[in-house]
């Protein structure tokens, strides 16, 4: 490398340092692959030119000359995949001079942890200056997957290339947890769900898919969160991974979620005339179904009603006031303990009743008498139709009725 000086000094600031990699002897001296190393990273030329020296410049300038005949240019990517009854082509671009003798050579999946390899292929070019060399499997099959390697040889040297020849599986796949359906509950956080891939090759090149009653999410996460539960999340749950063999079967998953009791079609107040029969009858909505109703009365513990209708028969103006119902059932998730939900309604019975007090008025008024009635010694003392006087009381409103009502001798 010129310049010959080693260490080579320089002044800060410097300008346009060359450093030279020459080549003393090499054939072909012409196709040749330059590589300089510096402080500041790899290129590939003959020359290198420092514009400015700084400190930063300070280091050591390797260079290295290579040329086609220490050299081959593989084709083919380190590993290969392949799926049964298809094509398996392993191929390679071979560089070098003198021409090499190329082998190829396998070993089985089942000899993995032996050393032996067998002689695939073994052949000497004829003429040229590049050969191509490949291996070409019809109909592939489970003794086909391995490992093969490439061996080129002539008078400058070896190369070698090692292929795995890996199986194409379709994932196969299940579901956790495992439960099936999967019991949580209203306001639970972070439920996970997992698609779990119990064979795949590749397996890490994986796409999942996931429907929900939400929709449908593409993604690389095996796993799909909840971060907090509500009703709308009960229903099927479905997954699927897809590599580059295909896509595997779909695992599905019922979701249950359970939650409290929500009481509807309890009125605020209910008017009831006294003597009739009162029925109260709720909607319930609740997850698993409630079992457990009972009423109670505001300021009275004696009254407790257990039934899921309240009926109240020959309703009297003592039942006035104010009601609650209740109801409970049991949440029951995977994996943790029981949960008992209450939920109350109050509302307010009216009772109407009637309270009468009557009065009977008698009055007497003098009748007219005829000149007949005058001229006789007798007089007639008329009585008039009596009228009776109800005051209706109705829960201390005060109602006034007149009913004719005739006198009877």
């Amino acid at each position: 490398m010129e310049t010959i000086y080693n260490p080579y000094i320089v002044s800060h600031k410097q300008r346009n340092i060359v450093l030279t990699c020459v080549i003393d002897y090499a054939n072909p001296s012409k196709a040749v692959l330059y590589e300089r190393n510096s402080p500041s990273g790899t290129v590939n030329t003959q020359n290198l030119t420092i514009p400015t020296v700084t400190n930063l410049h300070s280091g050591q300038y390797p260079c290295t000359a290579t040329n086609i005949a220490d050299r081959t240019r593989p084709y083919s990517p380190g590993h290969v995949t392949a799926t049964k009854n298809s094509t398996l082509r392993l191929t390679l671009t071979i560089n070098a001079n003198p021409v090499p003798t190329i082998e190829w050579t396998s070993r089985a999946d089942k000899d993995w942890n032996s050393c032996n390899f067998n002689t695939i292929v073994s052949n000497t070019t004829i003429n040229g200056f590049i050969n191509s060399s490949s291996i070409l499997i019809n109909n592939v099959n489970s003794s086909n997957f391995g490992d093969y390697v490439f061996t080129a040889r002539n008078t400058a040297g070896v190369f070698f290339r090692r292929f795995v020849a890996m199986k194409e599986d379709i994932p196969n796949i299940h579901r956790e947890p495992i439960y099936n359906p999967y019991i949580v509950y209203h306001k639970q956080r972070n439920i996970v769900l997992t698609c779990v891939i119990d064979n795949a090759n590749p397996s890490k090149a994986v796409l999942y898919e996931w429907n929900s009653p939400s929709g449908t999410v593409n993604t690389q996460n095996l796993k799909l969160t909840i971060p907090t539960v509500t009703n709308l999340h009960s229903g099927q749950y479905s997954c699927t991974a897809t590599n580059i063999a295909d896509t595997s079967n779909k695992t599905t998953k019922q979701i249950n979620v359970h939650y409290g009791p929500m009481i509807s079609n309890i009125s605020n107040q209910y008017d009831i005339t006294e003597g009739n029969n009162l029925v109260v009858s709720p909607i319930v909505d609740a997850n698993p179904a409630s079992k457990l109703v009972w009423w109670t009365k505001q300021n009275d513990e004696n009254f407790r009603y257990d039934g899921f209708v309240l009926r109240i028969n020959n309703i009297d103006r003592k039942s006035s006031g104010n009601y609650s119902c209740y109801v409970m059932n049991t949440l029951a998730p995977f994996g943790m303990a029981e949960i008992n939900r209450t939920t109350h309604q109050t509302f307010y019975i009216n009772v109407v009743y009637y309270c009468i007090k009557t009065q009977d008025h008698y009055y007497l008024k003098q009748h007219d008498m005829s000149a007949e009635e005058e001229s006789s010694d007798d007089t007639f003392l008329g009585q008039e139709p009596q009228m009776r006087f109800s005051q209706t009381c109705t829960n201390g409103h005060i109602l006034l009725e007149e009913i004719p009502y005739k006198f009877s001798d």
